[in-house]
């Protein structure tokens, strides 16, 4: 199977990779690779090709990710209402590499959405961009809107995986390597079990579940929607 997370760009050399935000990772995530020429460990990872970076090397450590893959970023608003066809009261262009790029969103969500369950939105976020297909050239779009939350995430999953067993934690990873660097990272302390955990973490603490979308029903893209100004039960 080829993933398009491996697609090198070739129009790109390792000189376009951020080789100081690789030795950050490594050194905050573990020793591993310490030792090698970060050529030969990028190119192990998957995130070099005969020297060229990787669609996944870009996302993760690449300068500028989004100019050489400009939708790969998440485009966050808020509204003042039920209805996300107007005008949003705040919006913000999340880019950088993935690290930031899910920091960032943390953030905004922190900013925007007072008493939500922000663990399990920040569950979203990250199951979001790990998951998406980042063949299809749409950003994830976050909205934040009076009754509910939604993060829309490009691409169907594979069709072994439906609704009911995406919440039992049925998965099938589309960035394997994308998916290795955020692990290591403590990104995904609980494997792919991102969403079944949520479900399960929803109704336990707030008495209220996760609604998902999918397939033709969401044309295209995965839709995860809580409603707004859930709590933690006291």
């Amino acid at each position: 199977m080829q993933y398009f997370e491996l697609t090198p760009l070739t129009h790109l050399s390792l000189a376009d990779l951020d080789l100081d935000a690789l030795s950050d990772y490594l050194a905050a995530h573990g020793d591993y690779g310490r030792d090698h020429e970060k050529s030969q460990l990028l190119t192990h990872w998957g995130l070099l090709h005969e020297g060229h970076p990787t669609v996944a090397g870009m996302l993760l450590f690449g300068h500028e990710p989004q100019r050489y893959i400009p939708y790969a970023r998440i485009d966050a608003a808020r509204f003042s209402g039920t209805d996300w066809g107007v005008l949003p009261v705040e919006a913000q262009n999340i880019s950088g590499q993935l690290l930031e790029v899910i920091a960032s969103a943390e953030i905004f969500l922190q900013s925007v959405v007072p008493g939500a369950v922000h663990e399990v939105l920040r569950e979203g976020v990250i199951n979001a961009v790990v998951h998406r297909d980042y063949s299809i050239q749409q950003s994830i779009r976050l909205r934040i809107l009076e009754d509910r939350i939604q993060i829309h995430s490009p691409g169907c999953p594979p069709p072994s995986v439906t609704l009911t067993n995406m919440g039992a934690g049925v998965h099938v990873l589309r960035n394997p390597r994308i998916y290795t660097r955020l692990a290591s990272a403590d990104f995904m302390p609980y494997g792919c079990m991102g969403i079944a955990r949520i479900y399960g973490f929803l109704r336990e603490q707030t008495g209220y579940g996760l609604s998902l979308s999918i397939g033709a029903e969401a044309q295209g893209e995965v839709i995860f929607s809580i409603r707004n100004g859930l709590a933690i039960k006291p």
